[in-house]
């Protein structure tokens, strides 16, 4: 019987396990779960990684794709981007985590725009919003309340609709 890291059949020479699979000992080759892989030798499914933009969810497990707002390094785990900061899926590194966009701007993070005039924008992957009907800002508001009513109105900072003082 061969040790584990090796395979072959009873009465026959032992092989090294080949990369991407495991070998626990006796005559079988186990391949790595879909996407891992692993050494030369390998003597265990823990030793089957997935590669870097991928994470498992435990021993055994398919590889994903890492995703939105973590990176994954290649060592089966997926970690959390720091605060301020967001990603795509399938990020490999923390580098790859890049300044969310502020409130006041939109877009994709790295390529945030000011907020256009007459809306506001909250921040992050949110879209504009438009400010209630008759309210206006020039440009840039991060919330509702920025939006004003014209002089001789009222109601647009509440988020509803301008309408004339009584």
């Amino acid at each position: 019987r061969c040790v584990a890291g090796r395979h072959g059949s009873a009465g026959s020479k032992c092989e090294e396990c080949p990369a991407g699979s495991y070998c626990t000992g006796g005559e079988a080759v186990k391949a790595c779960p879909e996407g891992a892989s692993s050494d030369k030798m390998s003597d265990e499914i823990g030793d089957c990684v997935c590669g870097a933009g991928m994470y498992s969810e435990g021993a055994g497990a398919k590889c994903s794709t890492c995703e939105v707002d973590r990176y994954c390094v290649g060592d089966n785990k997926k970690r959390l981007c720091p605060k301020g900061t967001e990603s795509e899926a399938g990020s490999k590194m923390r580098k790859n985590c890049i300044p969310t966009c502020q409130p006041g701007t939109f877009g994709r993070p790295g390529k945030c725009r000011d907020c256009p005039p007459d809306e506001y924008c909250e921040g992050g992957r949110n879209p504009p919003h438009k400010c209630p009907s008759g309210a206006k800002h020039p440009g840039g508001a991060k919330e509702v309340v920025e939006c004003r009513c014209p002089a001789g109105t009222w109601g647009g900072e509440w988020g509803k609709e301008c309408v004339a003082c009584p």
